[in-house]
């Protein structure tokens, strides 16, 4: 992809990514190379823990923790950053929030559901179990 990007025209010492300038700026940066290192730990606990979710459960469960736990990391994460900077990084907590948070709770609510953990809805408010028996009896 570099060797691409380095030949098409763009804003970056006249191209739409400098390797050397990459190369360059990761050796006399120490702050990113603090967060490239942040960044691979970060992928590599997440495909670590990816992989043992599919063993141990399913790749149901690992598709729901990926989606839902990576979005609600990143938004907390957002959110705390806003607090954080004094509102210069991140994001508000403003009235779409609740919007968010609503959708959180659906998702949670729907995992709890589909993976088993909630009682199942019926039609009638009354056991079916004993009136079978007692139609035979």
């Amino acid at each position: 992809v570099f060797p691409i990007l380095s030949a098409l025209p763009g804003p970056d010492d006249g191209s739409l990514e400098s390797f050397p300038g990459t190369l360059s700026m990761l050796r006399h940066h120490d702050t990113l190379d603090a967060l490239v290192c942040a960044y691979l730990a970060s992928v590599t606990w997440e495909s670590a823990s990816g992989i043992m979710v599919t063993a141990l459960l399913s790749s149901v469960h690992r598709s729901f923790l990926q989606f839902g736990v990576r979005i609600m990391t990143v938004w907390l994460a957002s959110l705390t950053l806003f607090w954080l900077s004094d509102g210069e990084y991140g994001e508000p907590w403003d009235t779409s929030s609740y919007v968010q948070l609503v959708g959180f709770a659906v998702l949670l609510v729907s995992a709890k559901l589909y993976f088993g953990g909630a009682a199942p809805v019926t039609s009638s408010p009354l056991p079916v179990e004993p009136l079978l028996k007692a139609d035979k009896a």
